[in-house]
């Protein structure tokens, strides 16, 4: 994310007193602080740590007094704020990237100030989130920009998760070279933290065999955003090995014997290193392959020049360079392989910039603007689309395709109606199901008698069906036309059941005459909820619950959800996750009258997240109305 200069960086601005403790208590929530620092060999209070005159804070230290904010937008446009120390050189503290701000990932950049000299955070404090060791001889490609491949992942906690936080340290043996000035003593050691990223797949399916990409490198040190601070050097000496949280390794007899048997090892990493760099470096020495990728990646271009881009109104130009490049390249590219790229050792590759001729996105759009087909403009450092020329005779010759975004598109949409289908029949993992049922009464009891069904049972929709069923086929004689089968003639029962006393209709259809049937019958029903026996029966429809958007003060949207008890709902946990969903304040309060329940209350317009928050709670849409 940093391995480029930031292309816009607002003026930094202290937090207010209020924003700082809420800030600070999100770190100390995230990074479990107070587990931490009361871990095992811990002799400090919770959430404290020892200086020279008492206990200190850990909360404080990581967020001092003072903290400042910083608005920033990366080169790939993303936003985010970083968190910078209140005295010079004003280190990075921690960054954020994402639009909900109460739901994005707080991430230490490195840097922390103590009582007098600025540290690194992770520097500072190592065990602040998991680490993964590599050789050091990837440490140098890491901070280059490239991610953390499954070939090189040396010793890594057994329960991370996917996107999970974590730090990337060095993996030292008393034979092994480091270019960063790290001391060692005998025995394997790790470096102090020196990238951060987010975990692409979960530990748990890590192997001596896996391949492809394991951590999403988002900040390293000798990066840009490090370049901010003081430009430090990390600590001298490394951490034993074990004390980072990274005590297991791809083998389950990894562990103390590493150090016995440093040497050999030691020959094992550095192959393992070369592996890892080369993996990299797979388009060195082969034109062919880029010559192919280039070629795609220009049919991209042609087809987003063809299609989505030339759907934009003109307001939306100009377009940086970052974003046409994700926005409409990458979307536009073929859906297929093509021969030559997948007889690698891979299955796929990638086909991106990097690994195409032109090295870079700049001269690959120079290129275009050569061909006559776009025409750019340099704004703020950065390269903008600015127009196209819709009549030029590549765009002419360009026969359209599938492209990668519209089968992403598809495949979405597949996996949604799959699981909107799983949860309305009940089959999703944790769904909640309903059983509805109807018991005769009133008119409709002669029909069951003639059906010689019991009047006292009640019975579902599938089992009146058949009993209406059973009664046609004993009379169609009588009830069915054989030039009208669609049609049934409403003998004087069927009539009864049926019909209200000012209708007069001769026939119906089937399912009028179910509907109307069932409506005439004493609705019951059970809900099951998962890991537990069915509910009693209870008379009367289904609970639902209510979903209402409501204008208060003026202009002001907040949305209203009800009837949250009768499917075991606390409304009091559901209001603290709309808070975190939806980035904005809630409230529980009572309803007027005797045991009506509750009602939680979100500001702004929020219909569709609270749909989804209940349907992922095993709710079908059936019981929701909104």
């Amino acid at each position: 994310m940093f391995k480029k200069p930031l292309q816009d960086l607002k003026t930094s601005a202290p937090l207010r007193n209020s924003d700082r403790k809420k800030f600070r208590q999100k770190v100390v929530q995230q990074f479990s602080i107070e587990q931490l620092a009361s871990g095992p060999g811990s002799n400090q209070n919770p959430n404290s740590t020892s200086s020279g005159e008492g206990d200190v804070n850990l909360g404080d230290i990581l967020v001092p007094e003072g903290i400042l904010s910083v608005k920033f937008r990366s080169h790939t446009d993303e936003a985010g704020i970083i968190y910078l120390s209140p005295k010079p050189p004003y280190d990075p503290l921690f960054f954020t990237f994402g639009k909900a701000k109460d739901d994005e990932f707080i991430i230490p950049t490195g840097k922390s100030s103590a009582s007098s000299a600025p540290v690194y955070t992770l520097w500072k404090c190592p065990h602040l989130i998991p680490t993964i060791s590599t050789p050091q001889a990837v440490i140098p490609k890491l901070t280059g920009g490239a991610d953390l491949m499954a070939p090189g992942v040396i010793t890594y906690p057994p329960d991370l998760e996917s996107s999970q936080i974590v730090s990337i340290s060095a993996y030292i043996t008393p034979s092994t070279p480091s270019s960063v000035d790290t001391t060692t003593s005998s025995g394997v050691r790790l470096s102090y933290p020196l990238a951060v990223g987010s975990m692409v797949i979960p530990s748990s399916s890590l192997t001596n065999t896996s391949k492809g990409k394991v951590v999403d490198v988002l900040h390293a040190y000798g990066d840009h955003l490090w370049s901010i601070g003081g430009k430090r050097e990390p600590p001298s000496e490394g951490l034993p090995f074990g004390r980072a949280g990274s005590d297991v390794g791809k083998d389950e007899n990894q562990g103390d014997d590493k150090a016995a048997e440093a040497d050999t090892e030691a020959q094992t990493i550095e192959k393992l290193a070369s592996e890892v760099v080369d993996r990299t470096d797979d388009f060195e020495g082969r034109d062919d392959l880029r010559e192919d990728v280039s070629a795609i990646l220009r049919t991209s271009a042609l087809q987003a020049l063809s299609s989505s881009l030339s759907s934009l109104p003109k307001s939306s130009f100009p377009i940086s360079a970052s974003q046409l490049y994700t926005s409409h390249l990458l979307p536009s590219r073929p859906a297929y392989i093509p021969s030559s790229l997948s007889s690698t050792e891979e299955a796929t590759t990638p086909v991106d910039i990097k690994h195409s001729s032109f090295k870079t996105l700049t001269s690959f759009l120079k290129s275009l603007e050569k061909e006559g087909l776009i025409k750019t403009k340099d704004i703020r450092g950065e390269l903008h689309l600015t127009s196209f020329d819709t009549t030029h005779s590549a765009l002419a010759e360009h026969q359209p395709y599938k492209t990668v975004g519209e089968a992403d598109k598809k495949a979405a949409k597949k996996e949604a109606k799959e699981k909107e289908e799983a949860v309305k029949s009940g089959k999703a993992a944790g769904a909640i199901d309903v059983v509805e049922c109807w018991k005769p009464q009133g008119t409709n009891v002669k029909f069951f008698e003639e059906c010689k069904l019991s009047t006292s049972k009640s019975y579902t929709h599938s089992e009146v069906r058949a009993a209406l069923q059973t009664y046609i086929n004993l009379n169609k004689d009588q009830l069915i036309d054989p030039r009208k089968q669609h049609l049934i003639k409403l003998d004087p029962i069927l009539a009864s059941v049926v019909l209200s006393k000012d209708e007069w209709i001769d026939n119906l259809k089937r399912e009028d005459i179910l509907d109307r049937l069932i409506r005439g019958m004493q609705p019951w029903y059970q809900i099951k909820f998962p890991g537990e026996e069915v509910s009693s029966p209870k008379k009367g429809s289904p609970p639902v619950i209510k979903i209402d958007v409501k204008m208060r003060q003026g202009r002001k949207a907040c949305t209203l959800t009800t009837g949250l008890e009768a499917w075991k709902i606390d409304p009091a946990a559901l209001a603290d996750e709309l808070r975190i969903k939806c980035a904005s304040s809630t409230s529980v309060s009572d309803l007027p009258g005797k045991n009506a329940g509750k009602e939680v209350l979100v500001q702004g317009k929020q219909v569709k997240i609270v749909l989804e928050l209940l349907e992922a709670k095993g709710i079908s849409k059936r019981w929701i109305q909104s």
